[in-house]
């Protein structure tokens, strides 16, 4: 996509891509198609054998655009394409029920910043009741050569997405990274959160617990 996009800008090949490159892109120009399209190129080249069991990752701001764009994926010939679904989307399979059959649970874990997985759906022996028939735990066994997330997914650390070849972000993702007490949102910061100093070397468990409350955003 980069080459293309050198190419457009400077009209010419071999142009050596810099660690970072910004393109000023009207709207309704192609970016969208274009990706979609070098990206099949990619998985129908060479190179994607040697990359055997890894994925592409495409961020979407919705789950209405994430089925749009699986539509197109299949118009250039990629069908094995999975959109990733939340806890509270509904569930394609079952009509009627939600991803998650324990939304109290998870919405009592998110409150309190705990880890949602840990906390509701399994932890070494312990496990949900719903958890041999959740659409949502069943989605980490799935392994597409195309992952379709919406803007949230980013902020969560889901380890389905680790080893991804690569990620493309369609639309301003930022605002999703972001929480405010907008909308009269609430959520517990325990006491002793307060008094604590600031330090950059949080640990990993610390720094999912943020990334958790960074994605109900």
């Amino acid at each position: 996509l980069v080459h293309y996009a050198c190419e457009l800008k400077f009209g010419r090949d071999g142009w050596d891509i810099p660690p970072a490159l910004a393109l000023d892109v009207d709207m309704g120009v192609g970016k969208t198609q274009v990706a979609i399209e070098e990206t099949a190129n990619f998985i129908n080249g060479p190179e994607w054998d040697k990359v055997k069991g890894s994925h592409v990752d495409y961020a979407v701001p919705t789950h209405v655009l994430a089925e749009e764009i699986k539509l197109r994926f299949a118009g250039v010939g990629i069908n094995d394409v999975e959109i990733w679904r939340g806890r509270d989307q509904p569930d394609p399979d079952n009509p009627g029920e939600a991803m998650c059959l324990n939304p109290k649970a998870v919405d009592f874990a998110v409150k309190h910043g705990l880890k949602v997985y840990e906390t509701c759906c399994k932890r070494g022996k312990d496990e949900c009741i719903f958890f041999k028939m959740c659409a949502h735990v069943a989605q980490r066994e799935m392994e597409p050569k195309v992952w379709i997330v919406t803007h949230e997914m980013l902020f969560t650390g889901e380890k389905t997405f680790e080893g991804g070849k690569f990620l493309i972000i369609d639309e301003d993702c930022s605002q999703k990274g972001l929480r405010g007490i907008e909308n009269a949102q609430s959520f517990v910061v325990p006491l002793t959160e307060l008094t604590k100093k600031s330090n950059p070397d949080i640990d990993s468990i610390e720094r999912d617990t943020y990334r958790d409350l960074l994605a109900q955003a």
